[in-house]
C-alpha cells in the first residue's frame, strides 16, 4: 500500500471522528433535555418501544455493516440513558 494513500485515509477518517464528536455532543445536549422533560412529567428514562424504533431503522439500511451499527447504536442508546438520567437531575 502506498503510505501517502494510507495518511490520506487516516485524514479523511479524522476529519469523519471530528464530524462523529460534534454530531454526539449535540446529542447528549438533547437526551439532557428529553431528561428534563421526563423527570417534569414522571416518564421513566428507558422507552423500550422507541429503542426498538431506533434500531428497526438501523436494519433497514446497509446490511454489509449491520453488526456494527446495531453495536453503534445500542451503546449511544446507552449512553443516552445515562445523560438523560442526568438531565433528570438537574430539572
Amino acid at each position: 500500500m502506498d503510505n501517502g494513500h494510507l495518511i490520506e485515509l487516516r485524514s479523511q477518517i479524522d476529519a469523519l471522528d471530528c464530524q462523529l464528536r460534534r454530531v454526539f455532543y449535540r446529542r447528549m445536549e438533547i437526551c439532557e433535555r428529553i431528561g428534563a422533560l421526563k423527570a417534569l412529567d414522571e416518564i421513566p428514562v428507558v422507552d423500550e418501544a422507541r429503542e426498538s424504533e431506533v434500531l428497526a431503522a438501523v436494519e433497514g439500511e446497509r446490511p454489509e455493516y449491520l453488526e456494527e451499527a446495531l453495536a453503534l447504536m445500542r451503546l449511544v442508546m446507552e449512553l443516552s440513558r445515562s445523560r438523560q438520567s442526568k438531565g433528570r437531575a438537574l430539572s
